[in-house]
């Protein structure tokens, strides 16, 4: 701005000095000198009126300038105020997602407290079975354990028990006599069950089963069910004497029906397929 009105200042002081050169001309009434200072006169004019003119558009071009700045520097300030809410806001969804993981971790928790509890009334998928604790050689009396399996108690255990080639036999008389009434047809269909009530069995412990039978011939086969608070366990114990020893084969099947565990001596008998010749 200073240095156009240095200019101007400069443009017209060069205007004036060729004013007086044509001056002295005009006092020896040259007409052609009249000319030239008329049209000097309209040149320095012009010259004026652009250098005022140039100098108004750069003042504005300035002041456009200076808008812009500062509407520049506006946009960065709104720019990093929204960086930095948009900073707040990830940490705040991070600081909820922390929380929702946290609430769930715990939630679970609280779940595996209340069913480790329920279970711990229930039994949960503890289960009970027979093993054998060995056969009298002199008395052939097979003595049994009641085993626990399982984190949790078992309570209110029931052993239902049947000799099922006794059953079998009974099944076979019954039916090819043809004369029954109710009461020989619950015989029929549960013809040699015995019951033993055991109670609770503690976690890891193991009690006599007060089963005990005389084996006797060449064959037994007895089918057990464990009636349990938690559900019903069943066990299929066989004994087959083979060249005068006994040899065993027990199955546990689940109360989805899965088995559970399967325990038979090498020798016992199979058929082509490998399944147990109960």
């Amino acid at each position: 701005m200073i240095i156009q009105y240095v200019a101007l200042c400069f443009v017209i002081l060069g205007y004036l000095g060729t004013a007086l050169i044509a001056w002295q001309s005009i006092t020896q009434r040259d007409k052609m000198t009249y000319l030239a200072l008329f049209f000097i006169v309209l040149g320095a004019l012009g010259a004026v009126w652009i250098i005022i003119d140039t100098s108004r558009t750069s003042d504005q071009l300035i002041s456009k300038s200076d808008e812009i700045s500062s509407l520049y520097q506006r946009l960065y300030s709104t720019s990093r105020q929204l960086q930095a809410k948009s900073e707040n806001i990830a940490i705040l969804n991070q600081k909820i997602a922390e929380s929702q993981q946290e609430l769930k971790v715990k939630s679970e928790v609280i779940a595996k407290l209340n069913l480790h509890t329920q279970y711990s009334m229930t039994g949960g998928d503890s289960y009970c079975y027979l093993k054998l604790w060995g056969i009298n050689a002199i008395t052939n009396k097979l003595q049994t354990v009641l085993m626990h399996v399982g984190k949790y108690p078992l309570y209110d255990i029931e052993m239902h028990y049947e000799n099922a080639i006794q059953s079998a036999n009974i099944l076979k008389h019954d039916i090819g006599n043809m004369h029954y009434d109710i009461s020989d047809m619950i015989t029929m269909f549960n013809p040699a069950r015995n019951i033993i009530k055991i109670g609770n069995l503690p976690v890891g412990m193991s009690i006599p089963s007060m089963f005990s039978i005389e084996l006797t011939g060449d064959h037994q086969h007895f089918m057990f069910d464990f009636i349990t608070r938690n559900g019903n366990i069943s066990q299929d114990l066989s004994f087959k004497r083979i060249k005068g020893h006994w040899i065993t084969a027990s199955i546990v099947i689940g109360r989805n029906h899965e088995v559970l565990r399967e325990d038979v001596d090498k020798d016992f008998p199979r058929d082509d397929y490998g399944n147990i010749l109960w």
